[in-house]
Formats: structure tokens, sequence, C-alpha cells
């Protein structure tokens, strides 16, 4: 070993003179006896500490390679790790329980996802992922179950990427495959999050089909196609479906809210009802017209209206409606109208109280959208515009009637 006060031109000829010779050379630091730069025959340089340990042993550390750490930060970078040596730290010893334990976690992470299924996945996801508070969960699991039915009850480790991909992509409903992938995705990505490790992150990375990307819908009724609608839903009054439509358009509830409806909800005397679960978690009061109180009043005429706890619009079997595409097709059917669909019904409404003149906020405030206002002003003003919303539904209902005369 030669010892000289190394610099950068020191370090050029010694890379020269090891390739000339075709020999591995260590230089010394006159600055700092314990630094050392070994130049190999190829003229590869890297630093390394030769120093005692905390107990008298000569002990020899990999510091970096030049030129990526240059001389001066190979000075400063000994001079700290020679005093950690000394007062008994081991950089080596270190360095090996931290191999260990990335090798303990990748081996538990094999074990578990070999272990576990999407099922169990689908399962942990729902005990403490978040599952069971979503509405839309239970529908939802049993919706994906049958989707990917081939791949439920198989190993997570043995999965691939491909393998959920080529389900998705072989689905003869583009519909369908954007409703699996968008619900399987964020189960996928909470199972392979740092520190749980129950899936590998590449299956994360599904996507949706170009024939599965969601499209916002813009069909509103016209003026023509209401004259027909309204009047076919009047002729029907006493049918679930069509009562539970009418109760849309009257009120400009979302679906899902209409027809979950209870007489529990319903004050008829204070023409309300009162929505506890909504979409966006706020408890919403709907005034109600004198045609959506007609519509009550009408359903209060079967057995189950005696009971708080029943529903206003239950299908035969007195649970949740279903059934709705085959009814809209007999509403169709009736009124000589095509190409709209029951979501279209609560958009249709709001766009017939801004044609009559009704201001954007109160329209905001009837269809409980969580803003109403710019951003900063909803930081202020929590006002639901109830008084004024009761009017431009009362607005809507006599509107909506007068299609019938």
């Amino acid at each position: 070993m030669s010892k000289v006060r190394l610099t950068d031109s020191a370090i050029a000829k010694a890379k020269r003179e090891a390739e000339e010779c075709g020999a591995r050379i260590e230089l010394g630091d006159d600055d700092q006896r314990w630094l050392r730069l070994r130049v190999t025959e190829n003229g590869v340089m890297s630093w390394t500490l030769l120093c005692k340990d905390s107990v008298g042993r000569t002990r020899r550390f990999m510091l970096g390679s030049y030129p990526g750490l240059g001389l001066s930060g190979a000075r400063a970078k000994a001079r700290t790790l020679r005093e950690r040596v000394r007062d008994g730290y081991d950089p080596v010893h270190e360095g090996r329980l931290a191999r260990n334990a990335q090798r303990a976690a990748r081996a538990e992470m094999e074990w578990r996802s070999t272990a576990l299924t999407m099922n169990g996945l689908f399962d942990l996801y729902e005990a403490k992922g978040g599952g069971r508070e979503l509405k839309s969960w239970v529908p939802g699991r049993k919706r994906i179950t049958s989707f990917f039915s081939e791949i439920m009850d198989g190993a997570l480790g043995n999965l691939k990427l491909s393998d959920l991909q080529r389900v998705v992509d072989d689905a003869p409903s583009g519909s369908s495959a954007g409703f699996a992938v968008r619900t399987i995705r964020p189960v996928l990505k909470w199972g392979c999050a740092p520190g749980r490790g129950l899936c590998g992150e590449e299956l994360a990375k599904i996507v949706v089909p170009a024939g599965g990307r969601l499209k916002r819908r813009q069909r509103v009724l016209d003026q023509s196609e209401l004259e027909r609608v309204w009047p076919a839903l009047v002729r029907r009054a006493g049918e679930a479906h069509a009562d539970c439509m009418r109760f849309i358009l009257l009120t400009l509830m979302r679906r899902g809210e209409a027809e979950n409806v209870r007489w529990k909800d319903v004050d008829l005397d204070a023409k309300t009802v009162r929505l506890a679960v909504t979409k966006n978690g706020r408890e919403h009061v709907v005034p109600l017209s004198r045609q959506a109180c007609e519509v009550l009043e009408g359903r209060q005429r079967f057995p189950y209206a005696r009971k708080p706890d029943e529903l206003v619009f239950p299908s035969d079997a007195g649970t949740v409606l279903g059934g709705w595409s085959r009814a809209q097709r007999a509403i169709h059917h009736a009124s000589e109208t095509k190409g709209w669909h029951r979501h279209d019904l609560r958009r249709t409404g709001a766009t017939m109280l801004g044609e009559m003149g009704v201001e954007p906020y109160v329209i905001e405030a009837a269809l409980n959208h969580v803003s109403i206002h710019s951003q900063i002003a909803a930081t202020y003003n929590v006002a639901r515009y109830r008084e004024a919303v009761r009017g431009a539904l009362a607005r809507l209902g006599e509107k909506l009637a007068s299609l019938g005369s």
C-alpha cells in the first residue's frame, strides 16, 4: 500500500498505473490514515475505512465508490463512521439484521399470499378495510364474486395480473367489466399497501377496458316525451315502480333514496320526508308538493302502510324494489318512448326547474348536493333554502300535473 496525500490528480494517476500493470493498488490518505482507496486493474475505485472497533479488533468497512463518493465526502463519512465504530456501532451486523428482516418479510408475504384467496382478501377488506361501511358493498361483492368466479378461490400468491386482465378483457359486457375493475381495484390496492403485503402490487394495475369506461349521462326527457310518460305513470297508479318514478320526478330524489323511504320517514301533516341516509352522508328533509302527497296517500291504501318500518314502495315480497329494467320497458311501451333511463327522471326534474327560472343554488339544494355555492361561500353559508326548495317543488308538481290535463 502506498501512502500519499490524496487528490483527484493522484487518484487519476493511480488508476492509470493499476490499468497499465494489471494489478490492484491501495492508497492511504495522509490526512486521515484510516481512509483507504482501492483501485482495481479494471479501473474500479472504492473507499474503505480501516479502524479498530470498541473492543480493539481491526475492522474494514465499505464506504462507497469513487467518483460517486468524492474525496471530501469520503473523508467526512470515514470520520463519522470511525467515531461510531469506536462507540460500539457495527454496520456489518446492522446490515445483516436489515437483510434478514427483509427476507423474513418477503417470506411472510409469500406465505400469506399463498394461503390467502381472493375471497379471503375480500373478507379482510370487509372486516378491516371499510368495505362493510359502503352501502353498495353487499350487491357489489355479489357481482364481483360472479364475475371473477374462476379465480376467487385460487391462491393470491399464484395469481398474475394477466389472469385478472384476461377475465376483464374477455367479458361480453363492457359495462360489467368496467364495474368489476372499479370495484376490485380498491380492494387490491388496500391488500398490497406497504406493511400489509397481502397480494402483489402488480395486481392493482388492472385496467378498465375501452368499452367499460364510465360515460356521464346527459339524457333529459323533452316536453313531448313528458306529455306521454307522465300520463302513462299516472294511469299505472298503485304499481310500485310507476309510483316510485312519479315520486322521483316530483321530489328529485335519487332512485336509491326513493325506493328506501319508509313510512316512519313520512310526515304528511308537515308535508316532508326525512332521509337519514343519503349519498353525501347528510340528512335531507324533502318538502312535498301536493302531487307528491297524493302519491303517498295512494300508497296508504295498502296494508303495509300501517307499519312504520315498512317500505313505501316495496316489491311484492315486501323488500326493496327490483326488476327495474322490466318495469321501465313497460313504461317505454305504454308511453311510446325510448332511450331514457329511470335515473334520467331526476335530471329531467332539475332541468325543468331551471327552465322555469328557479335559481341554480335552490336546484342544487333540492338535489341535496354537498356544495350549492362556490367553495369559499360554502364554508360560511350552510343554509339549505328549505322554503325556497318547497316553493320550487310545488311549481314542479303543478307543471307535471298539467301534462295530464
